[in-house]
């Protein structure tokens, strides 16, 4: 951690906030972050160890060990190239990027896809204010929004589209100590209820 806080001292220093968010997730340690951020902020990519150790304070064995770390965990590629008849080998960081943008699309997909638009998408409407207020009561409250979302399929089962009703079910199973899918008993049956209770609008009833 020490490196890291060593390079963001440094000024012009540009890190991406993405690679910033799911290094961690991506399995990049700190010291091959640490010259990930390195690579990311020079104007020419030539693979020099002896500069990056000098600029890093690191030996230049250990950054030699790192750039093969990641080459090896295919996030960065060396290039070799011609410059005026002498070999040079420069940092190639594309693969990188590409994997930074597959973890982006990952993210959005599940958020894409979070409680809210699941009860969006069976009530086939936009939810009120009020609704989101009460779907996150029952998140504070600690029940997995997998229960939820199985009591979401019980209350669509009966026809019912209600978050009353589904309170109601969410209710009756804490009481039982359900905590997971899992916990309930596939021996239960599906109640039928009075619909009629669950048609008004009961958001509003107080006005």
């Amino acid at each position: 951690m020490q490196d890291i806080i060593a390079v963001l001292k440094e000024k012009d220093i540009t890190i991406p906030g993405l690679l910033l968010k799911n290094y961690r997730q991506l399995q990049i340690s700190e010291k091959e972050l640490v010259i990930l951020i390195y690579y990311l902020n020079q104007n020419e990519m030539v693979y020099n160890p002896e500069a990056a150790s000098q600029y890093l304070n690191m030996k230049m064995t250990e950054v030699m060990e790192i750039v093969a770390s990641l080459q090896n965990k295919n996030f960065i590629s060396i290039d070799v190239c011609d410059e005026r008849g002498k070999r040079a080998e420069h940092i190639n960081l594309d693969n990188l990027y590409h994997k930074l943008g597959l973890t982006f699309s990952e993210k959005t997909k599940k958020e894409d896809k979070n409680i809210f638009s699941v009860f969006e998408s069976e009530f086939g409407r936009t939810l009120s204010p009020t609704e989101y207020e009460i779907i996150a009561a029952w998140q504070e409250q600690k029940i997995a929004d997998e229960l939820i979302l199985v009591a979401l399929k019980e209350a669509v089962y009966n026809g019912v589209r209600s978050l009353r009703y589904i309170d109601a079910i969410l209710n009756d199973w804490m009481k039982k100590g359900y905590q997971k899918p899992s916990d309930i008993k596939k021996e239960i049956k599906r109640t039928k209820v009075d619909k009629t209770l669950f048609e008004y609008d009961w958001l509003n009833e107080n006005e």
